[in-house]
């Protein structure tokens, strides 16, 4: 299979089942911002599972391999999450007659579900026992993966506009709207739970 069609020379592409829209259409708009979340998050994994980068030297780096049950625990979930973005884009990009068509057969079926959700409320409460209070605004630096971690957490947040404005016209789960939600939450926290782990020094308050 060739990676270039030519099909969408003119600005088109097509959903699962065929269906030909315009590359702006606000579906594809928000699993494209999905797509873009999930890399972001390739890029996480990235830091913290490769220990022979240039950054590799740093100070700060030397508490990896001493807390390697913790970096692969991270790796793991984050893992995950990226299988649950790729379910999520399907399913953008999936029209709900392709979906009712096929889901009496179990191919197709709520890929973001409830269980989802609740195993990233359970990391948010487990991250959260060993972070210090947030009484103020934290600014969205740190060492690489924390400060990449906020990067993402703010994608994320674009891509659930997108999706919420998606919803609008369209048929989208419920199951969607509320992990892209809590993801956002989870990524915000781990961005936090990375910095104090990683590094010890104090998070960077805004001074308002």
């Amino acid at each position: 299979m060739k990676i270039y069609t030519k099909s969408g020379d003119e600005g088109g592409t097509s959903f699962y089942g065929g269906k030909r829209v315009l590359k702006n259409d606000i579906l594809v708009s928000a699993y494209g911002d999905v797509d873009e979340l999930n890399s972001s998050i390739g890029l996480v994994i990235s830091y913290l599972r490769n220990e022979h980068m240039n950054y590799s030297k740093k100070w700060w780096y030397k508490y990896f391999p001493k807390r390697r049950k913790i970096t692969k625990s991270i790796i793991r979930q984050l893992g995950g999450i990226q299988n649950d973005l790729f379910n999520v884009g399907f399913e953008l990009a999936t029209p709900v007659e392709e979906i009712k068509k096929k889901e009496k057969t179990g191919v197709f079926k709520n890929f973001v579900s409830d269980n989802n959700v609740k195993d990233l409320e359970i990391a948010i409460d487990n991250m959260e026992t060993s972070l210090p209070p947030l009484n103020n605004f934290i600014l969205p630096t740190g060492i690489l993966p924390a400060a990449q971690l906020q990067l993402s957490r703010a994608i994320c947040r674009r891509a659930e506009r997108s999706v919420v404005t998606a919803s609008q016209d369209g048929n989208i789960s419920e199951n969607i709207l509320v992990y892209m939600n809590r993801l956002s939450d989870y990524l915000f926290v781990l961005a936090r739970y990375v910095h104090v782990t990683f590094d010890g020094s104090p998070e960077k308050m805004w001074n308002k």
